[in-house]
């Protein structure tokens, strides 16, 4: 006969770090998230990356190639674009990006959906996004 213990107590856990929960997910460079990837046990397919800084600083997805291998797939590149977060923004807002060129939009929401949204380009500098209700997220320029 097995016996399984309970207990009507409950245990309470305490955080010993201010770091992520997954913590092996955000690195400084792509180099060292490549590195992680390559050489980590923890990885795994699926695994959302992010670089935090220089020119590679996006997010990335692990994926396998057709040799099994995991590699890192680019899902958004924020270095040498523009990143504009928003927040709460009601049907509109008007971007001076300073690009000098009508840049590619993407609209990523607070749950990480793509939004899509209607674009006017004011100018070679300027461009104004359109949707309907509330929105919380970020507006990537490329």
């Amino acid at each position: 006969m097995s016996v399984i213990g309970y207990s009507d107590t409950v245990v309470g856990f305490k955080r010993l770090s201010k770091r992520p929960l997954e913590y092996n997910s955000v690195f400084s460079s792509k180099e060292l998230a490549l590195n992680y990837v390559a050489n980590d046990p923890t990885a795994y397919e699926g695994q959302v990356i992010s670089v935090s800084e220089g020119r590679d600083e996006g997010i990335y997805m692990v994926v396998k190639d057709t040799n099994n291998v995991l590699k890192l797939m680019t899902v958004i590149v924020i270095g040498d674009s523009g990143f504009y977060p928003l927040d709460e923004v009601p049907n509109t807002i008007t971007i001076a990006h300073g690009m000098n060129k009508y840049p590619q939009v993407n609209v990523i929401d607070s749950d990480m959906n793509q939004v899509y949204v209607d674009v006017t380009y004011n100018d070679l500098n300027n461009l104004t996004l359109t949707w309907n209700g509330v929105l919380s997220g970020r507006v990537y320029l490329t």
